[in-house]
């Protein structure tokens, strides 16, 4: 879990803007550094959670290569994010419910 306290709490204000994140990855110890890719992520890129609910994003992950960064720039909108465990699209009210209170 990557996070700072300045992202939690009350964040409504952040609906309809973006969340731009950059990552990286580098190999300490191996040979390799041919730059191909080497692991894509199976998992959501975004994950939120506030009031007892979770949303993430609906992407899916980012393709990493090693000693090369990679930005993502995500919509804050609540049609950008499904709840999470299901396909189930968020609401505009579950959205702003998250974002009126970000624990993680």
């Amino acid at each position: 879990t990557l996070f700072r306290s300045a992202y939690l709490g009350r964040k409504v204000t952040a609906a309809g803007g973006n969340l731009t994140f950059t990552v990286s990855y580098d190999l300490f110890g191996q040979n390799d550094t041919s730059g191909r890719a080497v692991q894509t992520t199976q998992h959501s890129d975004v994950i939120i959670e506030g009031n007892g609910i979770r949303i993430v994003t609906a992407q899916e992950g980012i393709r990493l290569q090693p000693y090369k960064e990679h930005t993502v720039k995500v919509l804050l909108l609540p049609e950008m994010f499904t709840v999470y465990g299901s396909a189930a699209a968020v609401s505009k009210r579950d959205f702003l419910s998250v974002l009126a209170n970000v624990k993680r």
